[in-house]
């Protein structure tokens, strides 16, 4: 198996520590012991695993790219072709915001992260999944819920009623 996975948090948080992305990444890597890569900064933590992935972190950025993404702005594929596809991605949002997906093709998922600002993107057709959740102020996301679920401040709950009506129903409510 591989995937993507990590947090965000404006506050520097005591999560840095590298077993908390340790721990997200081991629910990534344990089906098929594939080489994970990461990188941390003070505000969050990324890691990717599998073929097809890369991590840039400077200037205050961590950006990681989990599947086959490609650019269609010339100056960004050439760019990927020689620094890197997290790299370009990371110069193309500081050029053009969230817009920069507009350039980006293929099956992959993404996670950005820019000072105070944070993006997290699949393909147009979902090829490879990325959920995510918001606790304690902290953005938490990966590929996997057991990746979500590692992250150490992770405290899951649920309601009453949802459990009811899921555990006594021939159906499943939506949203």
């Amino acid at each position: 198996m591989s995937g993507l996975c990590g947090w965000f948090c404006r506050e520097r948080s005591s999560a840095t520590a590298p077993d908390a992305i340790a721990a997200m990444a081991a629910a990534i890597t344990r089906f098929d012991s594939s080489t994970m890569r990461s990188a941390t900064a003070g505000f969050g933590s990324v890691a990717v695993a599998g073929g097809d992935t890369d991590v840039f972190q400077a200037d205050g950025r961590l950006v990681a790219v989990w599947g086959n993404a490609r650019f269609s702005d010339p100056g960004l594929a050439a760019l990927a072709q020689n620094h890197g596809v997290a790299h370009a991605l990371a110069q193309g949002y500081a050029r053009k915001g969230a817009d920069v997906l507009t350039d980006l093709c293929g099956a992959f998922a993404l996670a950005v992260f820019d000072g105070d600002e944070a993006m997290l993107a699949t393909d147009r057709m979902g090829t490879h999944p990325l959920c995510y959740c918001i606790n304690a102020g902290v953005l938490v996301f990966g590929s996997t819920l057991d990746a979500i679920g590692a992250f150490p401040q992770f405290r899951p709950r649920s309601t009453g009623r949802l459990c009811s009506t899921t555990c006594t129903s021939t159906w499943c409510p939506g949203p």
